[in-house]
């Protein structure tokens, strides 16, 4: 290596400049990427923390169901299941205006009206013992008791 060689560690003045300009740059650019995510924490947190709340309250909600799940799932579920196959009466209780008042909410398992509607076709109407009985004339069945 000669005298007026610039030794390999050590920069020029004009490499030290591009350097700290780079430096430079990337400090700005990182400063600005922080101030952004810094405004969208504060912007977010809000909702964040209202839908973590939202999940407190559904978990406290769903809780005793999940407790009744864990004690004894077969139960559970055949609980569910008798739920699902329950059926409300939906008798038009103007069709037996003479026994107003004798509905009992729910359908009678195979109990129904059968009616041809010009625009959906035959229709199976679940009703409940009482109102079945009180328009025999149009039941299509009714369950011995």
């Amino acid at each position: 290596m000669t005298d007026d060689a610039t030794p390999a560690h050590e920069l020029s003045p004009e490499d030290a400049a591009t350097i700290a300009a780079a430096v430079d740059a990337y400090a700005e650019a990182w400063s600005r990427l922080r101030s952004e995510f810094e405004s969208m924490i504060a912007a977010y947190t809000p909702h964040f923390t209202a839908a973590v709340e939202a999940f407190r309250e559904l978990y406290a909600y769903l809780r005793p169901v999940i407790d009744a799940y864990e004690a004894d799932p077969e139960g559970f579920k055949a609980a569910i299941a008798a739920e699902r196959a329950r059926v409300s009466c939906h008798c038009l209780c103007g069709m037996h205006r003479d026994t107003m008042g004798i509905c009992e909410g729910e359908a009678e398992p195979g109990a129904f009206l059968v009616i041809d509607s010009p625009t959906v076709g035959r229709q199976h109407i679940p009703m409940c013992r009482p109102c079945l009985t009180a328009d025999r004339s149009r039941a299509h069945e009714v369950p011995s008791a």
